[in-house]
């Protein structure tokens, strides 16, 4: 008989866990499309909070959205210290962004894989992959499955919201 071992549980410095809780409430503003984002500074302070704007603008991602923000408002304090956190695997576009605003690290909730067998139409390039065949001169720290679980019921329910509005 073969065994299973039983699934990995995460764990991270509690900070991460509330930056994560932030970032979930954000992208509870838009229920229908709850990717969101927050830039953090030196692990303790929020500079920025995003959510998914695209039905407004196709290049509003919530992350994009904050990196944007960011600098077109004069950032000039030390890049290394930032953090982003998102509720969901940065899409290729987003990926490539923070790779170029030279965010250093990044924690995601939801998978892109978990994205597109909910609704199927995310790009099927992790930002793992994006990330790994950039130049070598800077790299971008992914941390995945932030609490994957409460990610997760936020586009379940955005799944269960968007088909109400087509019955």
């Amino acid at each position: 008989m073969k065994t299973t071992s039983p699934p990995e549980i995460k764990t991270f410095d509690s900070y991460v866990y509330e930056f994560m809780r932030e970032t979930i409430e954000v992208a509870k503003s838009n229920p229908i499309a709850p990717y969101g984002a927050i830039i953090v500074y030196d692990d303790r302070e929020i500079l920025l909070k995003s959510v998914n704007s695209a039905n407004n603008h196709p290049l509003m991602h919530g992350e994009l959205s904050v990196i944007h923000t960011l600098f077109s408002n004069g950032f000039d304090g030390d890049r290394s210290k930032l953090s982003l956190y998102s509720t969901a695997e940065p899409c290729p576009m987003c990926a490539a962004a923070m790779y170029w605003a030279m965010i250093p690290k990044v924690f995601y909730g939801s998978s892109i894989a978990f994205l597109h067998d909910l609704f199927g139409r995310q790009i099927q390039i992790g930002a793992r992959e994006i990330l790994s065949n950039t130049p070598s001169f800077y790299k971008v720290e992914l941390v995945s499955g932030v609490m994957e679980e409460q990610c997760n019921d936020l586009f379940l329910e955005a799944k269960r919201l968007q088909e109400n509005q087509h019955d």
